[in-house]
């Protein structure tokens, strides 16, 4: 029972780090695409729906004053503001995704 309980909790921290992870836009393509919102077109009702939530999550969870990028314009970005950017992008794709 113990052991079971034990990969349990394994799992679910796991999967909770997978969920609140932050891109890293020079890592992969998909990466850079998720540090920009673009993304998000292509995600149905429910897709948005998970993005919303992992986005609030993370926003929860986050210190805020990380620093993830510097975009194009030489503009810090931290968690913060990347996760208050995607919660606002979500939020004006939700009405339009018909599902």
């Amino acid at each position: 029972m113990l052991k079971q309980s034990i990969a349990q909790r394994r799992r679910f921290f796991k999967r909770l780090k997978e969920t609140t992870a932050l891109p890293d836009p020079l890592r992969s393509y998909e990466e850079y695409l998720q540090s920009i919102n673009e993304d998000l077109a292509g995600m149905d009702r429910l897709e948005l729906r998970n993005a919303w939530n992992a986005a609030e999550l993370a926003l929860l969870l986050s210190d805020g004053d990380r620093v993830l990028y510097i975009d194009s314009r030489g503009n810090l970005i931290t968690e913060r503001t990347y996760l208050l950017k995607r919660v606002a992008a979500i939020r004006r794709l939700w009405r339009g995704v018909t599902g």
